[in-house]
C-alpha cells in the first residue's frame, strides 16, 4: 500500500433529540439535559476536515436529525463538496 491510511466514513451525531424514545435514540438516558451538542459552524468546519482527511462517505444521524433547525445547512454544505456523491 502506497498510500497512508485515512478514515473512510465519518459517523456524524449531530443531534440526541428525538421524539420516539426508543432505546436506541434514547442513549444517553439523560437526552433531555442534553443539546444540539455542536453549533453549525463547528459541524461545518468538521466536514470541511473530514474531507481533507480523504472521507468518502459521511452519515448524518443522531436522535432525529431532521428536528435540526440548521440541517438544510449543514446538508447543502455536504451536498456543494466537489466530489461528493450529492454533487453529480
Amino acid at each position: 500500500m502506497t498510500e497512508s491510511p485515512r478514515p473512510y466514513t465519518l459517523v456524524a451525531e449531530l443531534t440526541y433529540r428525538c421524539p420516539l424514545r426508543c432505546v436506541y435514540c434514547s442513549n444517553p438516558v439523560d437526552w433531555a439535559s442534553h443539546g444540539d451538542g455542536l453549533e453549525t459552524a463547528d459541524w461545518l468546519r468538521i466536514f470541511r476536515e473530514a474531507e481533507e482527511l480523504g472521507v468518502v462517505q459521511l452519515n448524518l444521524t443522531g436522535g432525529e436529525p431532521l428536528l435540526r433547525r440548521d440541517l438544510e445547512v449543514l446538508v447543502s454544505l455536504v451536498a456543494s463538496t466537489p466530489g461528493s456523491a450529492t454533487s453529480r
